[in-house]
């Protein structure tokens, strides 16, 4: 009788010490898990705040360069209509003369860059 209750103790406490390696390799895993997936979600927030930041300079690179073209367009326009204001010609042939001008301007830069063929 004294052997069934050795072998039952020893069964019950290797049935308890393999419950407890489980649960706390479990438990492990869980908190790898968690570690890994805050790391992801800091990398994900740091390169979409880098993104915004990036966005942002693109954006007001944009509006400084559209700032700057309308103030060069507004100075040309306002040249060519003191030249042509004296002259005694229309408004309709200046604004002609500033329309083909531009396309001229535009012509020429794209065959400079390539993107249309003389």
């Amino acid at each position: 009788m004294q052997a069934w209750v050795w072998i039952a103790a020893v069964s019950a406490a290797v049935l308890v010490a393999a419950l407890i390696y489980i649960v706390s390799s479990k438990r492990n895993s869980t908190a790898a898990t968690i570690v890994r997936s805050n790391e992801r979600d800091e990398t994900y927030a740091k390169r979409a705040a880098s993104a915004s930041l990036e966005s942002k300079r693109r954006m007001e690179q944009m509006q400084r360069e559209h700032d700057s073209a309308m103030q060069a367009m507004q100075k040309r326009t306002r040249r060519a209509q003191v030249l042509v204001e004296g002259s005694g010609v229309s408004d309709s042939a200046c604004e002609l003369f500033l329309i083909a001008r531009r396309w001229h301007r535009d012509w020429l830069r794209r065959e400079r860059e390539g993107t249309i063929t003389p």
